[in-house]
């Protein structure tokens, strides 16, 4: 379902995890003074325990986020707030996401990708109808309560970049949602496409419009995945060829913007290609 475009964020951004409070100021002034202009801030972290028990932890507790978003707007950050939310508990998971918020804050980017998949239970490559339909309700359900909670945030949804890697997900219910009334769509998708090459970023994309979202602002990454398993910082020639696919891209995909995963694994010589790319007319 179409909807009005909006004004999403513009040029380089970054999602934040969890700052030290000695580490604020000066890590927001380094993304500042880089040509940094949005960053989404951790909130809460929705999980199950070992014994399939519902938990939440945080990723900057609400005392802790606000002074994030203090440091932030004082420097001229736009800001937005990001967590993990898991289906059924939606209502919770907006409640503890908006009891971080303050006046500044412009949206919201839930990461659904962890608990928000219908469950193959039996491990047979079946998924129940009624499992599938249930995915579909939580999906709309939280678009709903990020609407309630409030109706002026940006409602952005980021996850997996190659959406039909990942078929049980209910994709299209985050951008499309067929309910009697007001939809509470996604304004956005935010696929992630971290170290991607260029065929999948197309892939990515073509998908993220396919599924119903009519803006998209890439993720990117600042690591790459290396062959052992481990997550390696990109370095600046990695990282200058990230972007450089992302921003080759952007005319064509009708974005403005990317924001990257994430500010703490930013190399230290990679900071000089944050600068660049934040230079450019997005």
């Amino acid at each position: 379902m179409t909807q009005p475009l909006v004004e999403l964020p513009t040029g380089i951004g970054f999602f934040l995890r969890n700052m030290a409070l000695s580490t604020i100021s000066s890590r927001v002034a380094h993304m500042v003074d880089h040509g940094v202009g949005f960053a989404a801030v951790g909130t809460i972290w929705q999980d199950v325990s070992k014994n399939k028990q519902p938990i939440s932890r945080w990723i900057n507790t609400p005392v802790h986020a606000k002074l994030i978003l203090k440091a932030m707007a004082l420097r001229g950050l736009k800001v937005l707030l990001w967590g993990y939310p898991m289906k059924g508990r939606e209502r919770e998971f907006v409640l503890d996401m908006g009891s971080c918020a303050d006046a500044t804050v412009i949206g919201t980017i839930p990461d659904p990708e962890l608990r928000s998949k219908a469950t193959d239970d039996n491990k047979n490559k079946h998924i129940d109808p009624k499992e599938l339909q249930s995915a579909i309700d939580h999906a709309r359900a939280l678009m709903w309560e990020l609407k309630k909670q409030n109706p002026c945030w940006l409602r952005l949804i980021t996850s997996f970049g190659i959406p039909m890697g990942h078929p049980t997900m209910p994709w299209a219910s985050f951008f499309t949602p067929q309910v009697v009334g007001d939809p509470a769509e996604a304004h956005a998708g935010v696929p992630q496409l971290y170290d991607k090459g260029l065929e999948d970023m197309i892939r990515g994309l073509e998908a993220y419009h396919v599924m119903g979202a009519d803006q998209l602002l890439p993720a990117g990454g600042t690591y790459r995945f290396a062959p052992d398993g481990s997550t390696p910082r990109m370095t600046a020639d990695e990282l200058d060829v990230h972007l450089g696919r992302l921003w080759d891209l952007h005319e064509r995909f009708g974005y403005h913007g990317v924001i990257l995963w994430s500010e703490a694994q930013v190399s230290k010589g990679a900071w000089k290609i944050i600068e660049k790319y934040a230079g450019m007319s997005w």
